[in-house]
C-alpha cells in the first residue's frame, strides 16, 4: 500500500515554482537597475568626452589663427590636444556599447538558432570581459610606474599619469557594462526572448 501523506511530483514541482520565479524576478531586477546604471555612467561619459572634443576644435582653431595672424602659436596646444583627444577616445566607449554602436561580426552567430544565439553571446561576453581585465592590468601597471617617475609631458610638463588612468578606469566601466548585458541576455534566454544584440541586428536589417 502507498502512503496517501507522500508528497506527489506535481506538489514538489508546485513548490519550486515559487523559488524559481522569486530567482527570475530577482535576475530581471538586477539586470535593469544595473544596466540603467551603467547607461547613467555612459552618458556622464558621453558628456566630458563631448566638453573634450570642443576644448580641441576651439584650442587647434585659435592656435591656427594665433600662428597665421599673429605669427606665435599657441605653444600647449599639441599636448593639451593629445590628451584631449585621449579623454575624447575613451570616455566614448562605454555609450558605443550601451547603444549597441560598436562593430561587430556575426557572419556565424546569426544563422544560429535563436537559443544558441544567446548562449553563445553570453560566452563571448564573458571572453571580452576577460580580454578587458588583460586590459585593465596591464595599462594600470604602467600608468602606476608613470606616477612612481612623476613622468611629464615635454614642453608645459603636465603629469601623465592621471590622463593614463582613463584607458584602465574606461575599460573597468565597460566590464561592468558587458557584466550588465550578460544579465540581461541570461534573463531573455530564460524567457524564450531574443538576446539584445539580436534585436539590434534586426533593426538594422529592417532599416
Amino acid at each position: 500500500m502507498t502512503d496517501s501523506r507522500s508528497p506527489r511530483p506535481d506538489h514538489v514541482e508546485s513548490r519550486q515554482d515559487p523559488v524559481r520565479s522569486g530567482l527570475r524576478l530577482a535576475l530581471s531586477r538586477a539586470a535593469a537597475a544595473l544596466e540603467k546604471l551603467t547607461e547613467a555612467i555612459a552618458t556622464v561619459q558621453t558628456a566630458i568626452g563631448c566638453i573634450s572634443i570642443a576644448a580641441m576644435v576651439l584650442l587647434l582653431v585659435g592656435s591656427s589663427i594665433q600662428r597665421y595672424a599673429l605669427g606665435s602659436p599657441i605653444p600647449i596646444v599639441e599636448e593639451l590636444a593629445g590628451l584631449l583627444f585621449v579623454t575624447l577616445a575613451f570616455m566614448a566607449i562605454t555609450e558605443g556599447f550601451t547603444a549597441d554602436r560598436q562593430v561587430r561580426i556575426q557572419l556565424v552567430w546569426r544563422y544560429l538558432p535563436q537559443r544558441l544565439q544567446g548562449w553563445a553571446m553570453i560566452a563571448g561576453h564573458f571572453l571580452s570581459i576577460f580580454a578587458m581585465v588583460m586590459i585593465i592590468v596591464a595599462t594600470f601597471n604602467f600608468a602606476l610606474f608613470s606616477y612612481q617617475v612623476g613622468a611629464r609631458t615635454n614642453f608645459m610638463e603636465f603629469l601623465l599619469w592621471p590622463w593614463m588612468m582613463l584607458i584602465p578606469g574606461s575599460f573597468a566601466i565597460l566590464v561592468l557594462a558587458t557584466f550588465a548585458r550578460i544579465l540581461v541576455d541570461l534573463d531573455a534566454v530564460l524567457d524564450g526572448r531574443p538576446v539584445k544584440e539580436a534585436l539590434a541586428v534586426s533593426q538594422i536589417v529592417v532599416e
